[in-house]
């Protein structure tokens, strides 16, 4: 490969709900992921930490305020996507997720089609990310 590439930083953000213990996930509008359902979340800005980043994605998705003091890391993941035609991946992300506490009412915006919070025996009916239904069983203790 001639090509000098290099991972982008992503970041997302689990928010459950207190209640009931469900996961909002949000319907992904745009390619990678396209369709599917996944935390809230989407790549650092240059200049950007990644806990800004989480703050940042959180509130455009979803129109959701984090606690800045509950943000705390839950795992972080490599999702290296799909061979293209020269046998090299079409993309490569370092994806930090978070748990954290949130306010406001959860409204779609920007990436997100479409949320919904759902448990995870719901998750399985679900077109969704392997990483998002292995963390939310991971973090529900599932």
């Amino acid at each position: 490969m001639g090509e000098n590439r290099h991972p982008a930083a992503a970041v997302s953000v689990v928010i459950r709900d207190d209640r009931t213990g469900a996961f909002l996930l949000a319907r992904r509008a745009r390619p990678p992921a396209q369709d599917l359902w996944a935390f809230p979340g989407g790549r650092v800005q240059w200049g950007e930490t990644i806990r800004q980043a989480a703050a940042r994605e959180l509130a455009e998705e979803t129109g959701l305020r984090v606690d800045a003091d509950s943000l705390a890391v839950a795992e972080v993941v490599d999702l290296i996507g799909d061979e293209n035609h020269d046998g090299a991946p079409d993309h490569h992300f370092v994806l930090t997720v978070f748990t954290a506490r949130a306010s406001g009412e959860p409204v779609a915006g920007d990436d997100a089609a479409e949320l919904r919070f759902v448990t995870t025996d719901e998750m399985d009916a679900l077109p969704m990310t392997r990483t998002t239904l292995a963390t939310a069983r991971r973090l529900a203790g599932a």
